[in-house]
């Protein structure tokens, strides 16, 4: 079955995104603590739809990876045949005639309809091979990618408190569903462990509501 799908311009983060798709991708880019940057380079015959770093503490990298992303409303990794997304396996691609072709990054990569829907080819360590978003965010990926729907659609509020010393996260985030059921993440550190659970600076980010958006 064919379907036509329409392009919904969707502003996010003081960038405005060609797709909602897009837009959502970006936020669930944040919830992961992922850098991005929209639409990054032009490259012969693609333009990415983002350049992704997401860090990597393994003692052979470099502190991190990063790729050259297609977002695209596709359900099935197949449905990217032929995209230049997954041309630069390892972020080479090698032409019939020979020919050495790179990119600025570790490897492209092909992102769909939901995190489930993701496929790249990187080296890691002394080895490498096929990845998926699953093995590099932390937490529930699911949730994650539900709450940046929540967060798109205006279900969710985002707020933010920083600490005055500390003895507090130096930014947390804490999203506050309908009926103020609020999960904390914290993106810096504190000396207690039981940060991004049940802190005392996410209670003190729902008390005084400083809105980010």
């Amino acid at each position: 079955m064919n379907h036509s799908y329409e392009s919904r311009p969707t502003f996010y983060n003081g960038v405005l995104f060609r797709t909602r798709l897009e837009a959502r991708w970006a936020c669930f880019f944040d919830l992961a603590y992922w850098k991005w940057d929209y639409e990054p380079i032009d490259l012969v015959g693609w333009t990415p739809s983002f350049r992704v770093e997401f860090p990597c503490s393994h003692t052979q990298c470099a502190g991190s990876h990063v790729l050259l992303v297609d977002v695209k409303p596709f359900y099935h990794i197949s449905d990217f045949t032929g995209m230049r997304c997954m041309d630069f396996s390892f972020g080479i691609c090698e032409s019939p005639d020979g020919s050495i072709e790179t990119i600025p990054a570790n490897a492209s990569a092909a992102f769909g309809i939901h995190p489930e829907v993701s496929q790249w080819d990187m080296s890691h360590g002394a080895g490498g091979g096929t990845e998926s978003i699953k093995r590099w965010v932390d937490g529930d990926v699911r949730e994650l990618w539900n709450t940046a729907g929540n967060i798109l659609r205006g279900l969710t509020d985002v707020y933010t408190y920083q600490g005055p010393s500390q003895s507090h996260c130096s930014a947390t985030v804490a999203t506050v569903h309908k009926g103020q059921k609020l999960i904390p993440m914290c993106k810096g550190t504190r000396p207690w462990a039981n940060c991004g659970h049940t802190c005392e600076c996410a209670s003190l980010a729902l008390r005084i509501r400083s809105k980010t958006r």
